[in-house]
């Protein structure tokens, strides 16, 4: 499976698509990892050191519905049985 989401600032600015791959097993764990507000203000710490952010911008903490998923086939997957 091909996990991509979106990532905006708490002002609606869109900064980035990210995607990575997954499998069945731990995809409910990396759901969890996506949407861990201490790893999203981990994120927003190094976009800030790296200018990606300005200081006066925030993260928003990424939901299920910046979340979509892909089969090994291209098309969408219904993930939420996995959760």
């Amino acid at each position: 499976m091909l996990v991509a989401y979106r990532e905006y600032t708490t002002d609606g600015r869109f900064i980035t698509n990210q995607e990575f791959g997954s499998v069945e097993d731990v995809f409910r764990d990396d759901v969890e990892g996506l949407t861990d507000p201490d790893i999203n203000e981990q994120v927003e710490a190094q976009y800030h050191r790296v200018g990606v952010l300005s200081q006066e911008e925030m993260l928003k903490l990424p939901t299920l519905l910046n979340i979509s998923v892909r089969g090994r086939d291209g098309r969408f997957v219904k993930y939420k049985h996995l959760l």
